[in-house]
């Protein structure tokens, strides 16, 4: 592979693609890709390319191969979305949207994610709250994390629950989740219990309960780790482990005993 050949050929479809040429340009990032097809930035360009002309599956392909060589492109991701909104599966395009944000939080795929939510199946419930983030200039409201945990939960909202899954646990799998305030980071956890509740698929229930109890335990919050308990108690019944609900509950009592104590006490 000529490295100065890829060059020439990537620089002028570049300038094929800004001045519009967009048939030039897919011909020359064509033959840039013949030479160097390991290179995940001239299929996420060529992916640019082919939405402007509107060959939308083809936009989508270059989009997750490009993905597929780099999972970390961010752009790729973005490509991604704005190729499933060309198809107006703009639900796919959200979640596609968000794993770009993951990676990088740029205010262009915010402005895309909130034209797609507009055509959404969530368009009643979150695109006036969402364009007010997006256009508050603070770094607590354009966080990753927060934007698509809210997603997430305005999703379950409505009862689309994989939609829910998909996002809640993509925020929760993000390095900002270790570092959001413990508040916020409870609110997702007991959306996700939630979601996975209402599959019935009692397992992912518990695992996501019990991470609820630890953080309420670091909140020093009595009456939510009762709550929880209460909730693990029966869950783990319904799921068929009796050992572990019986574990349970004997920690259910010992922390109502202790609370019954400490308020003997006060009096």
């Amino acid at each position: 592979m000529s490295r100065d050949k890829l060059t020439t050929l990537s620089n002028a479809a570049n300038r094929a693609f800004y001045d519009g040429n967009f048939q030039k340009a897919l011909k020359l990032y064509t033959e840039a890709i013949q030479l160097d097809p390991t290179n995940f930035i001239l299929f996420s360009n060529r992916s640019a390319i082919f939405l402007r002309l509107k060959y939308f599956r083809e936009s989508l392909d270059d989009a997750k191969q490009s993905i597929a060589l780099n999972s970390k492109w961010a752009k790729g991701y973005f490509r991604k979305g704005d190729a499933l909104c060309g198809f107006g599966k703009f639900d796919e395009a959200i979640f596609a949207y968000c794993q770009s944000l993951t990676i990088e939080n740029e205010i262009e795929t915010i402005n895309a994610l909130k034209d797609s939510l507009y055509y959404s199946s969530i368009k009643d419930h979150l695109s006036i709250l969402l364009n007010e983030i997006g256009n508050d200039t603070n770094d607590m409201k354009l966080n990753s994390f927060l934007i698509i945990s809210m997603i997430g939960q305005e999703y379950l909202s409505i009862g689309h629950l994989f939609e829910a899954i998909e996002l809640l646990q993509l925020a929760l799998d993000m390095d900002e989740a270790n570092v959001v305030s413990l508040d916020l980071k409870l609110s997702v956890l007991g959306a996700i219990s939630s979601a996975y509740y209402q599959q019935k698929n009692y397992q992912q229930t518990i695992k996501y309960l019990e991470m609820e109890l630890e953080i309420t335990k670091q909140l020093g919050e009595l009456e939510k780790q009762l709550t929880i308990y209460s909730s693990i108690v029966r869950i783990t019944l319904l799921n068929d482990e009796t050992i572990l609900a019986i574990n349970y509950l004997r920690k259910q009592i010992e922390l109502m005993h202790s609370v019954r104590k400490y308020f003997v006490k006060l009096l």
